[in-house]
């Protein structure tokens, strides 16, 4: 849905003899800015005469012939917002429960490494380099995770090249030197099986911004540092399987520069703090129309108008596959957590804003095409969602 309402814009300004720019699609949090709000006339309008606001009256004055959208108006210096109209949002939820599990997914892109110290892992980085690597793999990679190396003494030689007092870096003691060379060791084993890596690594310490990525001199490493992780036990205990997925799904549910607490009590404790609780109660509710049909699904556009909280929560199921590109673009692995914690969160919007309890107030294909998201995001993230949430 996204890519088709970029695509809009793009034909919009093309026929206006507006270049082709590149431009922000969002979902505003607030409803008074509409579904989808766009930057496009205030980017464009850079290489051209028109004023900015000008530039998007024209546009908005093309779109409003588009019956997908229900309401096209400009805010502010040059925004675009739009409200979509009901049949284009029964459309996208039918879109997405077509194409269920393969949601998002793509083909052939090359090969992807995630990778960490093994000998220090700490559960964030391993599970951030677990998630990254099925994320490449949906999105098309070959994807895999390298953990050791064998040529630390190698990478020990390159570092003391470029770490000394007058270096950026600065200079290394022993250990330190140690543990960046293990750090180099396993990146430069993850770039013999892959084109792309991403490396996790634990914030402060040894950890030097930078210092890999110019080493190699390579655009394809990017290394992402994450926040310490407090009491561990939960998940280096080997606790039961569903304490560890839990603990797993909280980590990875969380920002990565946000130092974080795996304390069992924190972690199992149901209730709207606990976003692992949100994402499995979210899931739960959806799951209960995972039989239906896209003929059942169809039938819905008889049924009513979506709410403006039921079509935020359209437009944000509409927009995994954007997330999932950007967290593997960047290295961050956990904004397919927080994506499905928002998603959690407007599901329980909805549910609180139809005129009755329970799921059977809520339109069908909108749960039939959330349990499509929800199933595929915690696919990714390889943690079975929870038969009971009480």
């Amino acid at each position: 849905m996204l890519d088709e309402i970029r695509t809009a814009f793009q034909n919009a300004l093309g026929a206006l003899g507006v270049p082709v720019c590149g431009f922000d699609v969002n979902l505003p949090n607030d409803q008074a800015y509409g579904d989808v709000s766009t930057n496009a006339a205030l980017v464009a309008s850079k290489s051209v005469k028109f004023a900015s606001r000008d530039l998007a009256g024209k546009v908005a004055e093309l779109l409003s012939e588009d019956e997908r959208f229900e309401m096209v108006w400009v805010a502010g210096p040059g925004f675009v917002n739009l409200r979509l109209s009901n049949d284009y949002l029964y459309a996208t939820c039918r879109a997405i429960i077509a194409q269920g599990a393969a949601y998002g997914r793509g083909v052939g892109l090359g090969r992807y490494s995630a990778c960490y110290v093994k000998t220090d892992p700490g559960p964030r980085q391993r599970w951030a380099a677990e998630v990254a690597s099925s994320l490449a793999s949906h999105l098309g990679y070959e994807a895999s995770v390298v953990t050791s190396s064998t040529n630390v003494v190698s990478a020990q030689d390159e570092l003391t090249a470029l770490l000394d007092d007058t270096s950026q870096f600065g200079d290394a003691t022993e250990n330190e030197l140690d543990s960046l060379a293990n750090q180099l060791a396993v990146i430069q084993r993850a770039f013999e099986k892959a084109d792309i890596v991403h490396y996790f690594s634990k914030q402060g310490g040894s950890f030097r911004p930078g210092l890999f990525e110019q080493l190699l001199a390579t655009e394809m490493l990017k290394c992402t540092a994450l926040e310490a992780c407090g009491d561990t036990k939960p998940a280096a205990q080997g606790a039961k399987e569903g304490m560890a997925q839990l603990a797993k799904l909280f980590c990875i549910s969380h920002r990565a520069d946000r130092a974080i607490t795996l304390d069992r009590e924190i972690v199992e404790r149901p209730g709207a703090t606990n976003p692992a609780f949100q994402i499995h109660y979210a899931a739960s509710l959806s799951r209960s129309q995972q039989s239906l049909s896209p003929s059942t699904a169809q039938s819905d556009t008889l049924t009513r108008e979506l709410s403006k909280a039921e079509a935020q929560l359209v437009c944000n199921l509409a927009a995994l596959p954007s997330v999932l590109q950007l967290a593997h673009e960047r290295a961050e692995p956990h904004r397919l957590g927080l994506y499905l914690l928002q998603c959690a969160r407007l599901l329980a919007e909805v549910r609180r804003a139809t005129p009755e309890r329970g799921s059977k107030a809520i339109t069908a294909s909108l749960l039939a095409a959330a349990d499509v998201v929800f199933s595929v995001g915690l696919a990714i993230i390889d943690v079975e969602p929870l038969d009971e949430i009480s």
